[in-house]
């Protein structure tokens, strides 16, 4: 997925464009598509089926051995896009096998079957962190910039990387 063969070997697309298009997911993102796509290749091999491309029963039988072991629904769902994004990568974007109602219809199945409730967290509320913003030391200019993100951050619903990638330019006051 980091270098993608279609894209790097394309005539008709600029550097540019090359190097833009290798960013569209995170670090974060490849380093868990990786290591998905390594334990469903692994599988792959114990079980003598090719994983590139897989046939849309390997996929599943690969989904129903994750069940087994207790893997959750979210995790399959990740394991999923991983495979998927693997076989766009090497070319196969119409014989995409995740793009199949088999592998949908599995993966309905299992999360009916061990159901899909996630322990949410408590959400912050703005009495506690009008609370939490009073630690800040607002004499000095690293204080006022952190209670200033805090209420940002909370007020536009930011995650982290969104609210560190805020320039200047993008804030208009009115």
């Amino acid at each position: 997925l980091r270098t993608n063969d279609a894209v790097n070997k394309n005539s008709k697309l600029t550097l540019k464009s090359k190097q833009r298009l290798s960013k569209t997911k995170s670090e974060n993102t490849l380093r868990a598509y990786e290591s998905d796509w390594k334990d469903f290749a692994d599988w792959c091999t114990h079980n003598n089926v090719p994983a590139l491309p897989a046939a849309p029963e390997t996929i599943v039988n690969y989904l129903s051995y994750l069940t087994d072991h207790e893997i959750k629904a979210n995790t399959l769902s990740r394991r999923i896009s991983a495979i998927s994004e693997n076989h766009k990568a090497a070319g196969y974007i119409d014989d995409n096998p995740c793009r199949g109602g088999l592998v949908r219809s599995a993966l309905d199945a299992i999360r009916r079957e061990v159901g899909t409730y996630q322990q949410g967290k408590t959400p912050i509320v703005i009495e506690t962190l009008t609370d939490l913003s009073r630690y800040f030391d607002l004499s000095t200019l690293s204080g006022i910039r952190d209670r200033a993100l805090l209420f940002i951050g909370f007020m536009g619903a930011l995650r982290r990387a969104e609210l560190v990638s805020i320039d200047m330019e993008d804030i208009s006051f009115s």
